[in-house]
């Protein structure tokens, strides 16, 4: 799997070939998040799925970085 970067002990991955809508996978050491992009001016990124249990602290970040980079 195709790490983009990583950042804070966070995998950010995409991986190629994936099916719609575009997001990313951020993997930590015990949990997974599915951020979906949207368009990143009118709808910002989200959470489509996670597993595990990602502290809030973990999901601000993910989604920070989401915003950042969109």
């Amino acid at each position: 799997m195709p790490t983009v970067f990583l950042d804070r002990g966070v995998r950010f991955v995409v991986y190629p070939n994936d099916h719609a809508p575009p997001h990313f996978h951020a993997l930590g050491a015990d949990w997974e998040m599915v951020i979906v992009l949207g368009n990143c001016e009118e709808i910002k990124p989200s959470i489509r799925e996670f597993t595990g249990a990602p502290t809030t602290a973990q999901v601000r970040h993910v989604l920070r970085i989401a915003q950042e980079r969109c």
